[in-house]
């Protein structure tokens, strides 16, 4: 295959320039880089490599599509920083030329830029990003998602969330449950997951292909059960300072039920409304 030819597939096709630096993705990190889609949300275990794949997805849009504005954010800004240095490192080896480095910011030879920031309304906002990472999505604010939203409008942008999952509690939790309660579908990524712009591409620890089972049986054996549940198998676990169960508040929220009248409306009247008004 010619230079041009692999230069091009390794353009079009990530997982292609991830394997040519020497890493050789698992099937899920291949669907991860080679994913079309505007919005990804990742589910992971602990220590599956989630940060690794983002990590070579944020180098390969800065090498390959000039002048792009790459942010990597998480709720604490050394998170922000790991993630920016495992991008750094997937750089320097492909010998992207770099004009400016700190431990926050590269720029390089093509216009493209990345930065690392901390999680907050404050320091993300005035932005244009082609591509915006938000690492530990679960323990970020739910005010840092709506900033950065509006960011995709104009430009084409991206937006990719990585986490293991914190409780059944903000926007990481609306957006992989796609708005449907639990109790319809398990697994958003499966059949019967609702249609909206994300894909969702979910790894626990007993499907990693390269995860040691025995020590996963042995925290099994050890870890209180929400707590295996949500490190290792990816399942939103109740907050154990939740007075009420979610699926019990979801519940009280009814959906088949039209609203009162307005008792301002002049046209309405409102007492024999309300006797005619009947609850299932």
């Amino acid at each position: 295959m010619s230079d041009l030819l692999t230069d091009f597939m390794e353009g079009v096709y990530p997982s292609k320039w991830m394997r040519r630096l020497g890493k050789i993705p698992d099937p899920w990190q291949e669907e991860v880089l080679d994913s079309s889609s505007r919005f990804i949300a990742l589910n992971c275990c602990r220590q599956a490599g989630k940060t690794d794949v983002v990590a070579f997805l944020a180098g390969h849009e800065a090498a390959y599509k000039p002048d792009s504005l790459i942010l990597a954010t998480a709720p604490a800004e050394r998170q922000s920083k790991i993630l920016f240095a495992r991008t750094r490192a997937v750089v320097e080896k492909a010998g992207v030329t770099m004009t400016a480095a700190s431990k926050t910011h590269m720029e390089f030879d093509n216009g493209s830029e990345i930065y690392a920031l901390p999680g907050k309304d404050g320091t993300i906002r005035g932005y244009s990003p082609k591509l915006v990472i938000i690492d530990e999505a679960s323990r970020a604010a739910d005010e840092l998602y709506y900033a950065v939203r509006p960011m995709m409008a104009m430009n084409d942008g991206r937006m990719v969330l990585l986490s293991t999952p914190w409780g059944k509690r903000g926007f990481y939790h609306e957006v992989w449950m796609g708005g449907a309660p639990e109790q319809t579908w398990h697994a958003p990524w499966k059949e019967g997951a609702p249609e909206d712009d994300w894909h969702r591409i979910s790894v626990n620890a007993r499907e990693h292909p390269r995860y040691p089972q025995e020590f996963v049986d042995s925290e099994q054996a050890v870890l209180p059960d929400w707590i295996f549940k949500q490190e290792y198998m990816c399942e939103f676990a109740e907050t154990q300072d939740a007075v009420f169960a979610y699926n019990d508040i979801e519940a009280m929220f009814l959906d088949d039920v039209e609203g009162m009248p307005d008792a301002g409306d002049a046209d309405v009247d409102f007492d024999n409304q309300v006797e005619a008004y009947e609850f299932d």
